[in-house]
């Protein structure tokens, strides 16, 4: 029996994700707006964050709207060289959502995650690895095998240890040195 030790996640097609399609939310109340949100988007970057594996993202073309969340609750992220990130929520009149706000507010600060989503622009990827948002860029083409050589190079290595570095990892900005 083979155990998973280390999970990539990433697109089919030209892209990651173009994220949610908008037309489902115009005719839907507010509840089912938030049902929705929570129980598909906010499940999926819980699932992501919470998973005592690793999650390596690995990006291709664009990831745009809520599709990003996935990347940034990733714990790792291989970027192909002619992708970008882009969250186009302000041009709508909307905030971002799917954890967004608060995963760029966490990775980048205040005054750039809301440079991000106020401008609504394409953040290439060598500029998402400037901002520390990927770990590595590889040449286009390339994202999906770069990202499951270096899974299998996770899956190798001590399970335990991986799931406890994750969790340790992600509670530490919240906790104190003795905890």
């Amino acid at each position: 029996a083979h155990e998973v030790r280390a999970i990539v996640l990433t697109g089919a097609g030209r892209g990651f994700s173009a994220g949610a399609d908008l037309k489902e939310f115009t005719s839907a109340a507010a509840e089912q707006v938030d049902a929705q949100l929570a129980d598909q988007y906010h499940a999926t970057v819980r699932a992501i964050i919470e998973a005592p594996k690793p999650v390596i993202a690995a990006v291709e073309g664009f990831v745009s709207g809520v599709a990003g969340a996935f990347v940034l609750a990733s714990d790792l992220v291989v970027m192909s060289e002619a992708a970008y990130l882009h969250l186009p929520f302000h041009t709508i009149a909307l905030i971002p959502d799917g954890g967004l706000c608060w995963l760029t507010a966490r990775s980048l600060g205040h005054a750039r995650a809301f440079e991000l989503a106020v401008e609504s622009q394409r953040l290439p990827a060598a500029r998402c690895l400037e901002l520390g948002l990927v770990n590595r860029t590889v040449p286009a083409g390339g994202a999906l095998a770069a990202a499951r050589e270096w899974a299998g190079r996770l899956a190798h290595g001590p399970a335990m240890a991986n799931a406890a570095l994750k969790r340790m990892l992600r509670a530490a900005p919240t906790r104190t040195l003795g905890e």
